[in-house]
């Protein structure tokens, strides 16, 4: 069983303070997605548990342990929340249930997972319903994690590529893969 993810206020403080030069801005899209050589199984499986962990945390409205599960970098990049949420980030809430006739949130692949040359390690993960396997705009990202400790954090999501969208580069996800086999939903 993976260690969880530690949280407190350094979490806390990262999501809620601006930094200079950092933050909502212009988005660069980069021209290709970055290459390198397959990742070991391993490695394979320690990202997939990190994205099963974040869909878990991000149902189940642990919150903390949700944002414990990118790099400080991440975090920065993405720039501060508004006071409200930071606040409300500490304060459990009930575990996230679909609408009706709406599909679960479900982790259908990780594929296509690659060391990088500054020793990150990127993959393809798509979502959604393992009824539909077409690898939609917004259902598939290229996300790249970084080595922390004992375990692997989401360090960048790339979702677009200069000309069109990642899920188009990427294609339809292999139907065996580890990911697919044990997706999390809150059905």
């Amino acid at each position: 069983m993976p260690r969880r993810a530690p949280v407190g206020r350094k979490n806390r403080r990262l999501i809620g303070t601006p930094i200079p030069g950092a933050g909502i801005g212009p988005v660069e899209v980069p021209v290709a997605l970055p290459d390198g050589p397959p990742a070991d199984k391993a490695t394979v499986a320690a990202i997939t548990a990190t994205i099963h962990e974040l869909v878990s945390c991000l149902i189940g409205g642990d919150d903390l342990r949700y944002f414990a599960l990118y790099s400080d970098g991440f975090l920065a990049r993405s720039g501060p929340l508004d006071p409200e949420t930071v606040a409300a980030i500490g304060t459990p809430r009930p575990p996230d249930t679909p609408d009706p006739g709406e599909e679960p949130l479900t982790i259908t692949a990780v594929w296509n997972a690659r060391v990088l040359t500054d020793g990150r390690v990127g993959a393809a993960v798509a979502t959604l319903g393992n009824e539909d396997p077409h690898p939609a705009p917004g259902r598939t990202y290229f996300s790249i994690f970084v080595r922390s400790g004992d375990r692997w954090l989401v360090d960048e999501i790339i979702t677009e590529i200069q000309g069109g969208y990642v899920a188009d580069l990427l294609g339809t996800p292999p139907a065996a893969t580890p990911a697919a086999s044990s997706s999390i939903s809150t059905t």
